[in-house]
């Protein structure tokens, strides 16, 4: 071998050079490779990390999206339930403005019959009185006197006695015994009981035999409920409003 290097000497002198060269070159050629592997790696690995970042700021863009469109609607819906709060409360003050109105106004009608009718009676009692004065002061009546001659004109009979003017006996509630059940909106039982007996009527607060009108007002109670019951057929159950409308007939016909 050494001989052979010997001989050869120029040929291996120029063909170790080259041979270095070659695998200096193949060993550069790797490293070269693998540093762009890393680089390329590196990239990709760069690039999946600036996805993953762009991916998580897309979900962070859309969730936030989903809670305004939410917290939109939730405001919406809570916008339409106050706007349906307020109207309901606005239809409930009206109606409740109206039903005070309303009972003002009944009240008001009420107590204008119940003056109407307290007026007559008084009237009414001072005429009875009046004739009953009248009465009293009347002289007594002469003996009986002897027959007349038959040319003798008949004496005149005398004057009606003058009925009290304002007494109608077209009167819803003239002979009637009322009762009461219940608290009445457009008066006290008091003047309900003195109106239908300034009708001509009796009016009582209790439930008595021989009752003819039982008003029903607000929470009646059960024991006249239950006599009503037994009685039905011979008592007429009304309500407050045909009262006040039986009361505004009876105020016609008087």
């Amino acid at each position: 071998m050494f001989s052979f290097i010997v001989g050869h000497f120029p040929a291996v002198a120029v063909a170790v050079p080259v041979v270095l060269f070659i695998i200096a070159g193949m060993h550069s050629a790797r490293k070269r490779n693998a540093e762009a592997a890393r680089i390329r790696a590196e990239e990709a690995a760069r690039e999946a990390r600036e996805a993953a970042a762009r991916e998580k700021r897309r979900q962070a863009a859309a969730r936030k999206a989903s809670q305004e469109a939410a917290a939109k609607v939730a405001a919406a819906r809570r916008a339409v339930e106050q706007q349906q709060k307020r109207e309901a409360r606005e239809a409930a003050r009206e109606a409740r403005e109206t039903v005070q109105k309303q009972r003002r106004a009944e009240k008001l009608e009420a107590a204008r019959l119940l003056a109407e009718y307290n007026e007559r009676s008084l009237q009414a009692v001072r005429e009875l009185r009046e004739l009953e004065t009248a009465r009293a002061a009347a002289p007594a009546p002469a003996p009986e006197a002897a027959p007349a001659a038959p040319n003798t004109a008949p004496a005149p009979d005398p004057a009606p006695e003058k009925a009290p003017a304002n007494i109608s006996y077209n009167n819803p509630f003239f002979g009637q015994v009322v009762s009461f059940t219940g608290k009445l909106q457009s008066m006290k039982r008091a003047d309900a009981i003195a109106a239908v007996q300034a009708a001509g009527g009796r009016a009582y607060a209790d439930f008595p035999a021989g009752t003819t009108i039982l008003v029903v007002g607000t929470n009646p109670g059960q024991k006249k409920q239950d006599k009503y019951d037994k009685w039905i057929g011979q008592v007429k159950k009304i309500t407050e409003a045909q009262f006040m409308e039986m009361l505004k007939k009876g105020a016609c016909a008087a």
